[in-house]
């Protein structure tokens, strides 16, 4: 997103470049209607080219202070609190969810961006521990980042169709919960059959059952 506005091509390494694995445009599910722009998909050299420059700038984010980290961080989270407005609109017309939905994941993407950053602030964060070995060197341990790490961002995105309810499909009951009920009918331990042995009336002492005239209820 550029001034406010999408343009579709690709951002690596601070460069918007054109993509060479072909093109796509987002749906409204509400409508059907295809919405602008065209986004460009990443062939395997920007993909190469990403991977490259995130490589790259590992060990110069690694060696920052874990302040300008955390800063790094609380600088992302304000920009999407500043563009607020526009990517709720955006998402609301390739999703069809209502804002209140929309602006609670956007404020739990915010919030989890300033809850890694108040994590960089706290010492314990590191978790560094140190073993004294007396007349020996001291063995250092504590937490680093590992590198770049690969994101698959999920491609069915919850969407909510405004069709009439008359026109929406019936959905059909899912097939584990219909196995799951099959498999107990069939594991189902069947009833013995064992003849029980006659009971006998407490007052009479007749068997196998007191008469229905017999006013004392058989044990």
């Amino acid at each position: 997103m550029s001034g406010g506005s999408l343009d579709g091509s690709l951002v690596v390494a601070g460069r918007r470049i054109a993509g060479t694995g072909g093109a796509l445009r987002a749906i409204d599910p509400s409508t059907g209607a295809t919405l602008e722009p065209v986004f460009d998909l990443a062939g395997v050299e920007q993909v190469d080219l990403a991977a490259a420059a995130a490589d790259g700038a590992v060990d110069a984010l690694r060696a920052t202070e874990p302040r300008d980290r955390a800063a790094l961080l609380e600088a992302i989270a304000s920009g999407l609190e500043h563009r607020a407005a526009s990517l709720i609109a955006r998402a609301g017309q390739e999703t069809a969810l209502p804002s209140e939905r929309l602006e609670g994941e956007l404020a739990r993407t915010t919030g989890q961006l300033r809850a890694f950053a108040a994590l960089l602030g706290d010492p314990a964060g590191a978790d560094l521990r140190i073993d004294r070995g007396g007349d020996g060197p001291d063995l250092r341990q504590r937490r680093i980042g590992i590198g770049p790490v690969a994101v698959f961002g999920a491609s069915n995105f919850p969407s909510r169709s405004r069709r009439p309810a008359a026109t929406r499909p019936r959905p059909s009951p899912p097939a584990a919960r219909w196995w799951s009920s099959r498999t107990r009918r069939i594991r189902a331990p069947r009833r013995s059959r064992r003849k029980r042995s006659p009971r006998r009336c407490v007052r009479s002492g007749c068997r196998p059952a007191p008469s229905r005239r017999c006013s004392v209820r058989a044990r």
